[in-house]
């Protein structure tokens, strides 16, 4: 019997005629190089570094498998510093010709002939590297670190030609959210904290798929596709890599009922080293706490008076009395630091003193969204909310105009309509006898004349007034068209549309107060007809955002948004008939809105223009 494959020869030259080469390289095919490297088995060993091409070289082997080693804390160092390329395998089919569209390496092992491997970092480490960040008693990061402990690559030595190996080794790296920190409107943010309010619904189970703690602390750290769920709605986040120790590092579910023993209010806070972003939960129809939060209008004093609530943050005005409940049913809730205990709102102070704050909410959650960015004006908080009650009275929405608020109104949704725009005081309220109150305000409402003899007591006219900037998705009524429109760009952009207007031959001319009748400042728009129970879901938010940004994403820069053109002919050729005259009037609605509509580009230029940006759009427009 041949002994030429024998591991207890080693000694015997004739046997050490075997060899292998193996390339180290990243997703973008750049070589990894001065990595000291170890090649054994139970019988020997051997050491070096790789050179300027990540390659190793080693003669004089015996047949026998070996296992290669990496330095696992210069390995992890170096691989933290590497982006990833675009596609990821789990988003793609494993065939040849698809591996050789996602892998620039794996295309070129083809036609070289070299054996190609795949490996994450804790396939090749000697020994597991101290991760920033990363308590010891936590199991490792699971797709970075499949194996429990170190296990190395097997590679075999031969005398023939496939000695050669290439391996592509993945980034150390985590997902983020693209946000952008500024005062003007982004549309990808309005899509990233749109996903972020509907995970505020989620129950916190890290086993449980789309939960907040799967989100950031599975979904956020799997490389292999982009996250792909919140809650129970399929979305895919507008996402870039950064290194791990970059990643979101303190992750925190709130929930009253069970941290407080009391109430029903809940949030989540998630930081990096960067930013910081808090979601609020809105009402959950199921829940009588949340409906009677919502139904606890009185309007209640801000300001340090015998019967203000002494807000920190204005002297003025007036505050929804059950959001200012349900708000600080968070107040005295304490979560662990160490040995230190904070309440929740210090940890949030303590992690915001040095990040860029991102807060948000949908319905009951935008209206707490807005009590801590008031709350928090001094950190330059960059609040989105969608679909949110009125919270505040005039003139405490005049002490807070310094706050950077988008707030969304999705058609004809009927919660930002409520409470009424209008004063909610009165007198039986101020004298402590709030069933009368209610009563009052719910007679006034309907018409009664004695309910608004009563009110026509009260001292002061403060109604109850949206905050934040408006951005109303509007569906224009007997028609397919739906538009998005951001009054704060109409103001920069009303010139161009008047041009624009003035050119249109087929269509009465829009004159300055019909533009000033449908915008009127923050509130609701005229436009808004009725109220639409089934307009308010968090996930018709977020579908019809996501929709407009990935009809811009498939643009080319210089090209517009086409729409299906409108018969106008009518209107020259029958100009006095039923039909014309009818149409007249919403023909040039649509002309001024559409045109406002196609300034929607404008918000994803910030993105296009971050060096992190287009590689981001492009993977999430790419693979839904």
């Amino acid at each position: 019997m041949s002994n030429a494959n024998s591991i207890y020869c080693h000694d015997c030259s004739g046997m050490l005629k075997n060899k292998i080469e193996i390339q180290l390289v990243d997703e973008h095919n750049k070589p990894i190089t001065n990595m000291p490297y170890t090649l054994k088995n139970h019988k020997m060993a051997r050491e070096g570094i790789t050179d300027g091409n990540g390659m190793i070289h080693e003669e004089h082997l015996t047949s026998s498998p070996l296992r290669l080693f990496l330095d696992g804390q210069k390995l992890a160092d170096e691989m933290e510093q590497r982006p990833l390329r675009l596609k990821r395998y789990h988003e793609y089919t494993r065939s040849t010709e698809s591996m050789a569209k996602i892998s620039a390496v794996f295309a070129e092992s083809q036609k070289s002939g070299r054996q190609y491997r795949y490996a994450k970092i804790g396939e090749l480490v000697d020994k597991i590297p101290v991760i920033e960040g990363w308590k010891e008693e936590d199991p490792l990061p699971s797709y970075h670190f499949p194996d429990s402990e170190p296990m190395g690559i097997e590679v075999m030595p031969t005398a023939f030609e496939r000695y050669r190996y290439v391996i592509e080794v993945c980034p150390f790296r985590a997902w983020s959210l693209v946000l952008h920190h500024q005062k003007d409107y982004s549309l990808v943010n309005a899509y990233n904290l749109s996903l972020m309010s509907i995970l505020t619904y989620s129950n916190d189970n890290s086993g449980h798929w789309g939960s907040v703690t799967h989100f950031f602390n599975k979904q956020l750290l799997d490389l292999s596709r982009s996250p792909y769920q919140v809650n129970d709605e399929r979305f895919m986040p507008v996402v870039y890599d950064v290194p791990f120790s970059e990643r979101y590092t303190k992750v925190v579910y709130i929930d009253s009922k069970v941290q407080g023993n009391t109430g029903h209010t809940q949030l989540f806070y998630a930081a990096n080293k960067q930013e910081i972003i808090v979601g609020w939960r809105g009402t959950e129809m199921t829940e009588t706490q949340d409906l009677m939060t919502d139904g606890t209008f009185q309007p209640i004093e801000l300001g340090s008076t015998a019967n203000g609530v002494s807000s920190g943050f204005s002297e003025k005005g007036k505050v929804h009395k059950g959001f200012w409940d349900a708000f600080h049913l968070i107040t005295e809730i304490k979560v662990s630091e160490g040995n230190d205990k904070k309440t929740v709102f210090e940890e949030i102070i303590k992690l915001t003193e040095s990040k860029k704050l991102f807060v948000c909410g949908h319905s009951l959650g935008g209206a707490l969204a807005l009590l801590h960015s008031a709350q928090l004006k001094s950190y330059n908080p960059c609040l989105y909310t969608y679909g949110m009650p009125r919270l505040f009275t005039q003139s405490a929405v005049q002490e807070l105009t310094e706050i950077i608020h988008y707030r969304h109104v999705n058609e004809n949704d009927f919660v930002p309509s409520v409470p009424f725009n209008k004063d909610m005081d009165n007198v039986a309220f101020q004298a402590g006898r709030k069933f009368l109150g209610y009563a009052i305000e719910v007679f006034d409402a309907a018409g009664s004349l004695e309910a608004k003899i009563i009110k026509s007591n009260n001292s002061d006219n403060d109604p109850f007034l949206h905050h934040g900037k408006l951005v109303y998705f509007y569906a224009l009524p007997d028609s397919e068209s739906k538009f998005y429109l951001l009054p704060e760009l109409n103001e920069e952009t009303i010139k161009t549309t008047q041009k624009f207007i003035k050119k249109q031959k087929n269509v009465d001319r829009y004159i300055m107060q019909d533009i000033h009748s449908f915008f009127q400042g923050n509130e609701n728009p005229t436009g808004k007809r009725g109220t639409g129970l089934f307009d308010h879901s968090s996930t018709l938010y977020a579908e019809y955002i996501d929709k407009r940004l990935r009809e811009l994403c498939s643009l080319s820069p210089d090209k517009k948004l086409q729409r299906k053109p409108e018969d106008l002919s009518f209107l020259e050729s029958q100009p006095n008939s039923i039909r014309a005259i009818f149409q007249r009037a919403k023909t040039e609605e649509y002309f001024f809105l559409r045109e406002i509509d196609n300034q929607l580009a404008i918000t994803l230029e910030v993105t296009q223009k971050d060096e992190r940006g287009p590689r981001a759009l492009k993977r999430y427009f790419e693979k839904r």
